[in-house]
């Protein structure tokens, strides 16, 4: 990459390189350097056997994080999904409440918690799409 650089006496353009680590490759890479420096390039065969156990355990970490990284981002969509579809659910039974009367309403408040603390979201979308309907019955 071409990279402008300004100084007090002038303006160069210069090539650059950008490297996108993880903190357990910029670790490994960071050491792996200062040694190659202090060893004039020439690393002792033990030394890097044991840099290239540090390089395949960092990239083991690296793909440990990201697969928690993607579990979590999974446990995030599915609260975002179950928090919308609660959100859709209490609506709706809240515009039924005026045309199903009481005992209906009670059922309906009593199958909501129920689905709810099972925490099963495809019931609780089965619920929903439920509402929905009565509430195009009702036409509310």
């Amino acid at each position: 990459m071409k990279y402008f650089l300004h100084t007090a006496g002038e303006d160069k353009e210069i090539i650059a390189e950008i490297q996108i680590r993880t903190l357990a490759m910029n670790f490994w890479a960071t050491i792996e350097h200062t040694l190659k420096y202090k060893y004039s390039g020439n690393i002792p065969e033990k030394l890097q056997k044991r840099l290239i156990d540090c390089a395949k355990a960092a990239s083991n970490l690296d793909n440990e994080m990201a697969t928690i990284r993607s579990e979590i981002m999974d446990a995030e969509r599915q609260n975002n999904i179950c928090s919308n579809l609660v959100t859709q659910i209490i609506d709706s039974i809240q515009s039924l409440y005026v045309v199903v009367g009481f005992e209906e309403m009670n059922r309906l408040n009593n199958e909501f918690v129920c689905i709810w603390e099972k925490g099963d979201i495809e019931n609780l979308k089965e619920f929903n799409d439920n509402l929905n309907i009565l509430r195009e019955v009702y036409r509310v």
